[in-house]
């Protein structure tokens, strides 16, 4: 439905809408006047956030720099109303600024406006509304439609004010879709006017959208939780949770949607534990194996212990923890056997070196005894057999050295016996020792063929001989030999036997060996790495030296990397793959849910996310484009009421300002933004009922300023009478003649004025005559006082001061000290006749130079009273002293060049700051010369500066700053207004 609002009604309370403060303490549509002179002050009780104008390029200075006042300045004379907002703490101010010819700077009222506190807001608010309501009241005095509005407004005036922005507010949320927001707007305002039925129909309307709207949230709401739910059965925990959370953004305080979400991210929690707990448990039993394929059994044994303490139930590494057990268990005893037999060979060692040792020293003392006793030196050879003793058996030497003492007794006995018996016994001998040298030869054949058959390692055949040597002598050393052969072969026999043990022990281990790489292979050629590596590892225990079990183990585990490094990327990607599904589900999801809401802009934003997720899905393509023509056919359909309602703002503005002929041309641009709009129209039929209002005010003003005038003419006209008529009194027909002339021009036809000025007419021509003879008389008597001539003649071309102290600087009187054709020489570009075109002057400056000549006199013959000086340049400027005549200040100031060139006096300015803080522009009446001087190096010139006079209070400052023609150089005085004011009591 359309709405239809009676703007008539609607204007005649737009002040009091405008006037009442919506929040507390906030003002709306007061006035601020201003003019390019002062800075107009306002006092906040709070710090101001911003400040915003309605053109934002309106002609107009704000400054506030974060503080609690902003002083307000027109940049130009008569600029156009501007609206103003002013964001102060938590309240927002709009006011209307108006130029303003004529502000008084002396009445604090106009200048400084002080809301320091909240108390003098509330106070200000409260009597701008009561000036409103009786402004309001009147002009509904003066128009028809006002007067119908004043009934309407006495009958209902206290919720007048904010009716109408209620219904305002309540369309615009209505327009934005914000169904909850428009339906307390007209809520309220229904409640202001019960009876009024444009509130109710828009009641009407909004609950049957928020129906449509809860029943389309309904139906989204149960289709989440039943497919988060049947997902939750199917065990799809991220498509049950996005469910739920979408179930969730439809209802945001659901219990059901929450305590499920809840429970899946408990899942997800132990499920990401889970996780990890295998990850841990494979990382310390690959270790472990790893360790175990070194042979670092103790480290292997930690992996194994710790993938145990993560999960016990895996057999894997307990069976690992057995073989370990039985490897370090073997490896213990046949240490311990080793060392024990290591030992016992050692001691045996040991013991049979020092048998071996004194073996070596006894068959070397009896071959040496036997050599010397075959050598028959008996006597040595029986000290070698003594010897012999020391080291082995008695039984042979003892025998040796009882042969030798019998062949000794023998010989001694032998030879006591006769020749005869000694040849006898020597053929004896001779034959005993040949029998016995025989049988020596014989034996050591024997022993000889023995040794070389015990050498060659002949021991059967040794054996033979070794006994068929002791048959021939009964030595020990063949026995020996035999004894040693007889060893030899008990320890062959034993390493036979030991070794046929191996050879078995050894056929068994190669057989199970042979059988546990053969399952070992087969269980690799079925890629069942897991028991094909404990089957390796089985084998490599057995035989701990083969490659073959080593290289399959290394084999199995870079493959096991690979596979793993592949699963981790494959869970990787498809954790990627889930997560961005699960993100893009979520952004199309809520799209849908904002769709449902008809939030375009987050519908907007969810769909962009979706489609910069899976750029491919046509989906969100779709139905950003859909969104994207709907949105700008808001967002113009917005500019239209956004520029409608600025352009309206703007009218309104103009309108409470009064200036009507603006306003009615803002409401026509406003009427071609929106046709239809009825406002507009009523707004401009107001107007030119006002204009036609006010044109007949001027009508009247006209007529009763011509009375007045006409008043005023008589009184002045017989003012100038009496005057003329004493001065005719007095014989100063001078000015009798002037009075006369100034009354006929009022009235030409005044017979008593023609008839009186005829006659001081004469009388005056009658009296110059007289002068100009007694003149000649005086110039033919002798006078040296020519100088003073004119020195007090107020019709002076020029006015020449007199210096007033010693200076190293010349006086340069003549204010332009060169010719027009040097000046065009020297300056080209500038027109000295003219003032610098960045001086500004006060709106009633006159060149009075001719009726004030005589103060100028007075002022530059003053003796200089002040000095306050600016020496920051070579140019010297000092304020010599204050005048004050009629309401105007003469400021005396002395320019001193000291410099190399000419110091062109050019744009100058007196500014006054308050106590507040702000400044007003003291702009000239008149510069005295009118021609600013050139002032020459070496010179000095005196310039006056005159304006109005102020009530400047002592404690308050002024400040005069003045600029050479090309704006390089810049001089500055700053003095007290307490300096003024006893210059002002002189």
């Amino acid at each position: 439905m359309k709405i239809f609002i009676n703007r008539t009604l609607f204007l005649s309370v737009l002040l009091i809408t405008l006037c009442t403060h919506v929040k507390a303490q906030e003002i709306k549509g007061d006035t601020i006047f201003v003019d390019n002179q002062a800075e107009i002050s306002y006092m906040f009780p709070d710090d101001l956030v911003n400040t915003r104008t309605t053109p934002s390029d309106a002609p107009y200075d704000l400054k506030f720099f974060g503080g609690k006042r902003l002083t307000v300045t027109a940049r130009v004379k008569y600029s156009k109303p501007a609206s103003l907002e002013v964001i102060e703490g938590d309240r927002t101010h709009r006011f209307v600024i108006v130029y303003k010819k004529n502000i008084d700077y002396n009445n604090p009222e106009e200048i400084e406006h002080d809301y320091s506190t909240l108390k003098k807001l509330k106070d200000h608010i409260s009597d701008m509304e009561a000036r409103a309501a009786k402004k309001t009241t009147e002009k509904n005095d003066n128009t028809a439609a006002p007067k119908q509005t004043t009934k309407k407004a006495n009958a209902g005036e206290t919720d007048a004010a904010s009716y109408y922005p209620l219904l305002e507010s309540g369309n615009q949320n209505l327009r934005k879709k914000q169904y909850y927001a428009a339906k307390e707007d007209f809520e309220k305002a229904h409640a202001k006017r019960p009876k009024d039925t444009y509130p109710i129909e828009r009641l009407a309307e909004i609950k049957q959208k928020i129906s449509e709207q809860e029943r389309k949230l309904n139906d989204a709401y149960a289709n989440y939780i039943s497919e988060g739910e049947k997902s939750l059965k199917l065990n799809k925990i991220t498509d049950a949770k996005i469910a739920f959370e979408q179930a969730l953004f439809v209802r945001p305080d659901d219990k059901v949607a929450k305590k499920n979400i809840a429970l899946i991210e408990d899942r997800e929690k132990q499920a990401g534990k889970n996780e990890a707990l295998e990850s841990d448990y494979n990382t310390a039993v690959t270790a472990g194996d790893k360790a175990f394929q070194k042979e670092d059994y103790e480290n292997a044994r930690t992996y194994y212990n710790k993938a145990i303490g993560l999960i016990k139930n895996r057999p894997g590494p307990q069976e690992q923890l057995k073989e370990i057990d039985k490897i370090i268990a073997a490896r213990s005893s046949k240490n311990e056997v080793a060392q024990i037999s290591k030992a016992q060979k050692a001691a045996a060692d040991i013991k049979e070196k020092e048998v071996q040792d004194l073996k070596k020293k006894y068959f070397a003392a009896l071959k040496s005894a036997d050599k010397l006793f075959a050598k028959k030196e008996f006597v040595k050879a029986r000290a070698a057999y003594n010897e012999a003793l020391q080291f082995g058996d008695p039984v042979w030497p003892n025998g040796q050295i009882a042969k030798i003492d019998k062949l000794v007794n023998d010989q001694n006995e032998n030879a006591k016996k006769t020749e005869k018996q000694q040849e006898t016994a020597k053929l004896e001998k001779a034959k005993r020792e040949s029998e016995q040298k025989n049988l020596q030869n014989r034996y050591n054949a024997v022993l000889e063929k023995a040794d070389n058959f015990f050498k060659a390692g002949n021991y059967p055949e040794a054996k033979l001989a070794y006994k068929e040597a002791i048959a021939l002598i009964k030595n020990p050393l063949p026995q020996e030999q035999l004894k040693k052969i007889g060893k030899i072969e008990a320890e062959n026999l034993q390493k036979e036997k030991e070794e046929k043990l191996r050879l078995a022990e050894e056929k068994k281990l190669t057989e199970r060996y042979n059988a546990i790489v053969q399952q070992a292979d087969l269980e690799l050629g079925k890629t069942n790495y897991a028991k094909a590596k404990q089957l390796y590892m089985k084998a490599l225990n057995i035989k701990s030296s083969e490659a073959y079990p080593k290289q399959k183990l290394n084999d199995i585990q870079n493959t096991l990397d690979g596979l793993a490094a592949e699963a981790k990327e494959r869970k990787e990607r498809i954790a990627a793959e889930a997560e961005l599904k699960k993100k893009y589900d979520l952004a199309i999801s809520k799209a849908k849910s904002y769709l449902l809401k008809e939030d375009l802009v987050n519908a907007q934003a969810a769909y962009n996310d979706a489609a910069a997720l899976k750029p491919a899905e046509v989906e969100p393509k779709n139905q950003l484009k859909i969104i994207t023509d709907k949105l700008a056919a808001i967002a113009r359909q917005n500019e239209i009421d956004e520029n409608y309602e600025k352009q309206i703002h703007i009218a309104d503005s103009l309108m409470i300002a009064e200036n009507y002929e603006s306003a009615k041309d803002i409401y026509k641009e406003a009427s071609g933004i929106k046709k239809t709009e009825t406002y507009p129209y009523s707004q401009i039929k107001y107007c030119d009922s006002q204009i036609k209002i006010t044109q007949q005010e001027e009508e009247e003003n006209k007529k009763r300023n011509a009375i007045n005038k006409e008043i005023e003419n008589e009184n002045r006209f017989h003012e100038l009478i009496a005057q003329a008529d004493k001065s005719m009194k007095v014989e100063n027909y001078k000015d009798a003649k002037e009075q006369y002339s100034e009354a006929l021009k009022i009235k030409p036809d005044h017979t008593y004025a023609k008839q009186r000025m005829k006659i001081a007419s004469d009388q005056f021509n009658l009296s110059k005559k007289v002068s100009k003879n007694k003149d000649v008389a005086k110039n033919n008597e002798p006078s040296g006082n020519e100088k003073s001539k004119g020195k007090n003649d107020p019709d002076m071309a020029s006015v020449i001061p007199q210096k007033q102290t010693a200076s190293p600087y010349q006086f340069q009187a003549d204010p332009i000290p060169y010719s027009t054709e040097e000046l065009k020489t020297k300056y080209p570009d500038i027109d000295f006749k003219l003032l610098p075109p960045d001086q500004p002057f006060n709106e009633e400056a006159v060149d009075d130079s001719k009726e004030n000549t005589q103060t100028y006199i007075q002022v530059l013959n003053d003796k200089p009273r002040l000095d306050i000086d600016d020496k920051s340049h070579k140019i010297k400027l000092t304020c010599q002293g204050l005048n004050f005549e009629d309401r105007s200040v003469y400021v005396k100031l002395l320019i001193q060049n000291n410099s190399d060139n000419d110091f062109l006096t050019g744009s100058m300015m007196l500014t006054w700051t308050r106590r507040s803080g702000a400044h007003i522009k003291l702009f000239p009446l008149y510069l005295f010369p009118s021609s600013l001087p050139i002032v020459k190096p070496g010179f000095e010139a005196v310039i006056i500066y005159v304006c109005k006079s102020y009530n400047i209070g002592d404690d308050e400052k002024l400040k005069f700053e003045l600029n050479d023609r090309m704006n390089k150089i810049k001089l500055s005085l700053s003095f007290k207004g307490s300096v003024y004011n006893e210059e002002s009591m002189r």
